[in-house]
């Protein structure tokens, strides 16, 4: 919980020196921080998914076509509604955490693909 007291200087007229100067700002006297544990799936899965050689161009506009179905997409955000309301299931949020976890994998598959699609090809000589 973060603790504010404002600092207890009267009001002066505008001398032009510092805009805030003689107005009440706030002294953060305290803050309680928690530990936060990262999730390092997704860099874990950034180093795994590792195409061996180059991807050739229709291979990479192939890659960008892989997606969820309508049928998943309307289920995570009926899942997602839930989710914001309080009411997921122990199972519910299971099966949201699977696709958010692929929903990454997916991520990382169509960056590698569009970065591949912006290299240019070596011209011979």
């Amino acid at each position: 919980m973060t603790m504010i007291r404002r600092n207890e200087r009267p009001s002066s007229s505008f001398s032009g020196e510092d805009f805030l100067e003689g107005r009440h700002r706030p002294t953060i006297l305290g803050m309680r921080t928690k530990t936060i544990t990262p999730d390092p799936s997704a860099e874990i899965w950034q180093r795994v998914v590792e195409f061996r050689g180059k991807i050739a161009p229709s291979a990479a506009r192939a890659l960008l076509k892989i997606g969820f179905s309508e049928r998943d997409q309307a289920h995570m955000d009926e899942l997602s509604a839930k989710a914001r309301a309080g009411t997921l299931t122990p199972q519910e949020q299971t099966v949201l955490d699977t696709f958010e976890r692929l929903g990454c994998v997916l991520d990382i598959v169509h960056s590698k693909a569009r970065q591949a699609l912006k290299r240019k090809p070596k011209k011979a000589s």
